[in-house]
């Protein structure tokens, strides 16, 4: 097969895998790569980019504390000609925070966007935090407790 897919599994302390084992999370054609995790107190999200609709996007996916799905992948962006690639992820009190890049070979752009925790409801817009003058890639974002 020519398509890269997510998994998940929670590991014990001696290493070895727990509960369900590797978890398959995407059953999509195309590639699926890139994964981030976050933990937010009650479940795991991970967020990865996924071009199953043709150009790169970022997709969600909840977790209970045993690494059972909740529910399906969600769409996080909407690929503009630009893909949406690298994401990370921090899960704080009420939101999600995603970072990632956007662009192409000559476009590097970097943009956040928060969800709510059940990462069906984006709030706000999406904050552009580069003008693409630089080679900014790769963002990382990370929950402080309080912001």
């Amino acid at each position: 097969s020519s398509d890269y897919e997510i998994y998940f599994a929670i590991l014990g302390e001696d290493g070895a895998k727990k509960f369900n084992g590797d978890v398959q999370l995407t059953f999509a054609d195309g590639f699926s790569v890139n994964p981030a995790l976050a933990w937010n107190g009650n479940e795991f999200i991970t967020v990865w980019q996924d071009d199953r609709s043709g150009l790169f996007d970022l997709y969600g996916q909840r977790l209970d504390h045993d690494g059972n799905p909740l529910g399906d992948n969600i769409q996080l962006t909407k690929a503009m000609g630009l893909g949406n690639e690298s994401p990370s992820v921090a899960a704080g009190l009420a939101t999600v925070g995603v970072a990632w890049s956007l662009g192409d070979a000559l476009n590097h752009l970097i943009q956040f966007q928060v969800f709510s925790t059940d990462l069906t409801m984006p709030i706000g817009k999406p904050l552009l935090l580069t003008n693409g003058s630089t080679d900014a890639v790769y963002p990382n974002v990370v929950w402080n407790k309080d912001r």
